[in-house]
């Protein structure tokens, strides 16, 4: 939504499999007046209804850590990127093991109650950055990167070509 007003020849098809996602975006972009340049389908990132090279611009937030085939979901979001389409997932960290109980704190101390279960189970289900290399490697990712975003998130970057 805050990408839709700031941009106004923008439009944006947004996917999640939870219709309470979908009603939460629908609400917000009513509010901010966007709603006309956004499209919501509700849909399985493992198996997106596009065709190959369909987007310009795929961006996936917070996604990765839930996804029950991680390789899976990668592929499927290069398949649906054009060749030269800009790609950016950011997902939470995990980190090594000797610094989980102090990342939890640090990162999590916002949270309470169900929130922060939430939050220490995500931090424990998401990837080093070894992981995602290794990930991206099989998935056939060429022309990305894994970064450090902040200290409790990892970003995969693909630069657009225009």
């Amino acid at each position: 939504v805050r990408i839709l007003a700031h941009i106004p020849s923008l439009k944006i098809i947004g996917v999640d499999r939870s219709a309470n996602m979908l009603a939460c975006a629908r609400r917000n972009a009513e509010q901010a007046g966007v709603s006309d340049r956004l499209a919501l389908i509700r849909s399985d990132g493992h198996s997106l209804p596009f065709a190959d090279g369909t987007f310009s611009v795929v961006l996936c937030n917070s996604v990765l850590h839930h996804a029950r085939e991680p390789l899976a979901l990668l592929r499927e979001i290069f398949r649906v990127a054009s060749p030269d389409a800009a790609v950016l997932l950011r997902d939470l960290r995990r980190p090594a093991r000797p610094m989980l109980g102090w990342h939890l704190w640090r990162h999590g101390r916002q949270y309470h109650g169900e929130m922060r279960r939430l939050f220490n189970a995500s931090v424990k289900a998401a990837y080093t950055l070894e992981e995602l290399e290794g990930m991206l490697s099989q998935a056939g990712a060429h022309g990305t990167s894994v970064f450090r975003f902040r200290g409790a998130h990892l970003g995969i970057e693909r630069r657009g070509r225009l």
